[in-house]
């Protein structure tokens, strides 16, 4: 199917869905490329905690010491199915499932995974239960000689928004909302048709018989009424789109913010499980692995006692600058009693200063500290997140999502706008066609297009009712034609017989004259009766609204026809036109009747029925149609004389079709007028 021939609503739908759809999509993929960026920040935080606390577990027991801390969350399972080391929170599951929470190994993993872990739930006691929610866990494995070793680290929970459950949204809101532009634009469209089907309906009852009714013309008076329908339309869906709009933005803000705080939350969980890492290697005389160094997710200070200092490389750049710790060195011989994570309370000032040293410390500059016996004394262990992010990147979407929203609004405001333009322009060519279209050029008609829409049936309208015109301006040009034929023959007539009498005044017989001018006097006065008669039929004056009673109008001509009357039957109109179109009817059968006319009036259960019938010879089948044009003798009745000038059964139907109803001749000459019942009957 050519595109030409889709509607114009389908059109302006297309085009301003496409449009839509590459800015949409445009914009999908920078915030997908965003938020992948964060997501990408926060599994690099939670790989590089897992990771530090795994190698210092892992440097302790190839120390060959045990692992009796219950810092951080982690588990050690040996491939024999015995727990060897856990935290606190996995150690209660331990105690209430009886075994590790955690497969025992079977696969070499001393390179380290990511595995997802389904999760456990186990009873307690009756009406307690404890559970680990189901998440991503870092494993790492080594060979002791008797079997493998792993050693868990959960990751902790990627969010309820994370890059992959955002692509499901965005990918199916992209189409929706560029279906969203699509339908406003349609409906824009549709609605600047509408007053074109209304001009169609209006143009499709315009016919010879109600050449005074006009089309409606809107009229603009204050307010939007004023403007243009594609301004309106613009407006309209302007207004329309500003919810939806605004619902996603805020959607979308809080979902950024949402992978953000998870980003920050892995940030967190990386220092934590740095503190608890170092903690382990220095409680234990084991030396601090070298993946701490070489984390990205966070930075370390270890201060002793005595000042000297333990730390990541960017953190001991720091110190040289300044020939001294960051931090605090801890009393000797005094650990103080702390929280797992405890964060270090920095004034404003500690907080910039520290900034102006490690520009890598993401703010407000969160540092999280543990003091620990160590054999060269008490140690202060302390941690500063990082990350790749200075900012909220909510906050700095922000300047492109609150413009974004207006930019969108007049997006669709435009596509509505043009839409509705679009749709109206086939309507100026056909107007500009028709403006063309004179009484001179009734042959013209205006060009059809291929939309199959409003506009398509409006042009088929305006030339069937240019063809109704012009067949109209037809049939009255020859009936101009031939009423002055019909008129010239009686004239003739007339004026020969008076010039002769005149000419001749001695040799006139002067009765014989005037006998002969007062014929052709009243076939000039019948003539025009008929043709004021057939003025006023088709000028459409509206018809009185009394009930008539055919059988009373058929009761008038009891003398010159038998009468077949079942009952009153009582129609709505003029007494006198169809007491005209009974009369017709009658004159009509008397003329060619050998010696009964019959009248009968009956009635059906919503028709009344008048039949007028005669025992002449009939009209033939190919004529019964003809009989009912105007100035039409058959050739039986080509004697003006006898059969008039023709305008009787024309004036007939007229009548009948004013009255609602229809006038038909069938066999033996039986004419059959049927008109609808009175309401009031």
């Amino acid at each position: 199917m050519s595109i030409r021939t889709w509607s114009t609503g389908v059109r302006a739908a297309v085009s301003a869905g496409l449009i839509a759809l590459v800015l949409f999509t445009a914009g999908a993929l920078w915030l997908r490329l965003s938020i992948g960026s964060l997501d990408d920040s926060r599994n690099e935080a939670d790989v590089a905690g897992a990771q530090a606390l795994t190698d210092s577990l892992i440097a302790v027991r190839q120390a060959g010491k045990p692992i009796n801390t219950r810092d951080g969350v982690f588990e050690v399972v040996h491939s024999d199915g015995r727990v060897l080391g856990s935290g606190s929170d996995i150690k209660s599951i331990e105690d209430a499932i009886g075994g590790p929470m955690l497969p025992p190994p079977t696969q070499d993993d001393s390179a380290g995974r990511i595995f997802r872990f389904p999760g456990v739930q186990t009873t307690v006691r009756p009406g307690y239960s404890t559970s680990w929610q189901a998440g991503e866990v870092y494993v790492k494995t080594i060979d002791d000689g008797q079997g493998r070793i792993a050693f868990y680290v959960p990751l902790g929970y990627p969010g309820p928004t994370s890059a992959s459950d955002l692509d499901i949204v965005l990918w199916l809101g992209v189409p929706a909302a560029a279906l969203l532009v699509a339908l406003v634009a349609w409906a824009s469209a549709a609605r600047a048709l509408r007053p074109v089907e209304w001009i169609r309906v209006q143009a499709a009852d315009i016919s010879a018989h109600s050449l005074q009714r006009r089309v409606d013309i809107p009229i603009r008076r204050l307010g939007m009424s004023r403007l243009s329908i594609g301004v309106r339309a613009g407006i309209a869906a302007t207004l329309m789109s500003v919810g939806p709009l605004i619902a996603g933005v805020v959607w979308l803000r809080h979902a950024v913010d949402d992978v953000n705080t998870a980003r920050f939350m892995a940030e967190t969980r990386a220092a934590d499980a740095a503190v608890n890492a170092i903690a382990i290697s220095l409680n234990l005389g084991v030396p601090i692995v070298p993946t701490v160094h070489e984390s990205t997710a966070y930075l370390y200070e270890v201060v002793y006692a005595n000042g000297q200092t333990e730390s990541s490389p960017a953190v001991a750049a720091a110190e040289t600058q300044i020939g001294r710790a960051l931090l605090p060195a801890p009393k000797e011989n005094v650990v103080q009693v702390m929280f797992p994570g405890d964060v270090v309370q920095l004034s404003d000032d500690d907080r910039k200063w520290i900034r102006s040293l490690l520009p890598q410390v993401s703010p407000p500059v969160n540092v999280w500290k543990r003091e620990v016996s160590t054999p060269r004394g008490t140690a202060a262990i302390y941690t500063f997140e990082v990350t790749k992010t200075d900012r909220n990147p909510a906050v700095a979407m922000d300047r492109l999502l609150i413009p974004a929203v207006p930019a969108s609004m007049v997006l669709i405001g435009l596509a509505a706008w043009l839409g509705t333009t679009r749709a109206l322009r086939p309507v100026e060519k056909i107007r500009e066609q028709a403006n063309e279209i004179s009484t001179s050029a009734l042959d013209r008609r205006v060009s059809v297009p291929p939309t199959r829409d409003a506009i398509t049936r409006l042009a088929l309208t305006l030339n069937e009712m240019l063809d109704r015109l012009e067949n109209s301006v037809k049939v009255q040009r020859q009936f101009i034609a031939d009423a002055a034929h019909e008129l010239r023959s009686p004239i003739a007539s007339l004026r020969t017989v008076l010039e002769v009498a005149h000419d001749h005044p001695d040799q006139a017989d002067w009765l014989a004259v005037v006998r002969d001018a007062v014929t052709d006097t009243r076939r000039l006065e019948a003539l025009a009766e008929d043709l004021l008669l057939l003025a006023r039929l088709d000028s459409a004056l509206p018809l009185p609204t009394t009930v008539v009673d055919l059988s009373e109008v058929a009761h008038g001509y009891v003398d010159c026809a038998e009468l077949i009357v079942d009952g009153p039957a009582f129609v709505t109109g003029d007494a006198k036109q169809l007491d005209r179109l009974l009369r017709n009817l009658v004159d009509n059968a008397t003329r060619h009747a050998v010696s009964t006319v019959t009248v009968c009036v009956r009635s059906t259960e919503d028709r009344e029925i008048l039949e007028v019938a005669d025992d002449g010879p009939g009209i033939a089948v190919a004529d019964r149609e003809r009989v009912f044009d105007r100035f039409t003798r058959l050739d039986e009745a080509r004697d003006s004389d006898a059969g008039g000038a023709g305008l009787g059964l024309a004036i007939a139907r007229e009548i009948a079709v004013r009255h609602g109803g229809t006038l038909t001749v069938g066999d033996h000459a039986v004419f059959t007028a049927s008109f609808p019942k009175a309401s009031s009957s």
